[in-house]
């Protein structure tokens, strides 16, 4: 089913907890509200969609790709980036790394550790941090400029923007 992306940063704000499979619904309703978003949406944390579960999906070159409690264990070669993401307003700099190293369970939750590099390793540090709660505290109402932005500003403009600005990935 396709989900309402939410803005509230009260909401998404608060940590997420570990999936189990009582929540592959929410797995389906994530690839679903991805799909439909998908002009604008290259990943998506649970949160975003009203579960605070740790999972993730990301569409890559082989398609859309599920990630149940991953967890990021190696990182290699930093750079800066600006992203931007549904739920707020904005872009925000953050340092990603080219290379990491995931731990996490597919939707039978079989688990796998897999290496991930450029584009594709951007996004899922990307969603790993949405469902993390300290980066929408510190983050949620500051543009790349520095400048607060009201709850309502992003709420209002959010729909519109990029997930991830494309010109700084490709700068790298």
């Amino acid at each position: 089913m396709i989900r309402n992306i939410v803005h509230d940063v009260i909401f998404l704000g608060r940590k997420s907890e570990a999936a189990t499979k009582d929540d592959l619904p929410v797995v389906q309703d994530l690839l679903d509200t991805l799909k439909a978003n998908r002009m604008t949406c290259v990943g998506m944390a649970a949160n975003m969609i009203g579960s605070l579960k740790r999972i993730i999906v990301v569409h890559t070159d082989r398609g859309d790709e599920i990630f149940i409690n991953p967890v990021i264990e190696k990182k290699a070669d930093p750079f800066e980036a600006e992203e931007g993401c549904l739920s707020l307003v904005g872009t925000r700099k953050t340092t990603r790394y080219r290379k990491i190293q995931v731990f996490y369970q597919d939707r039978r939750f079989r688990k796998h550790r897999q290496t991930f590099t450029g584009w594709t390793a951007q996004i899922i540090q990307h969603d790993v941090t949405t469902w993390t709660a300290s980066s929408y505290r510190k983050d949620a109402c500051r543009t790349s400029a520095g400048r607060r932005v009201s709850h309502e500003g992003f709420c209002h403009r959010a729909r519109s923007l990029l997930f991830f600005n494309l010109k700084s990935f490709a700068n790298h």
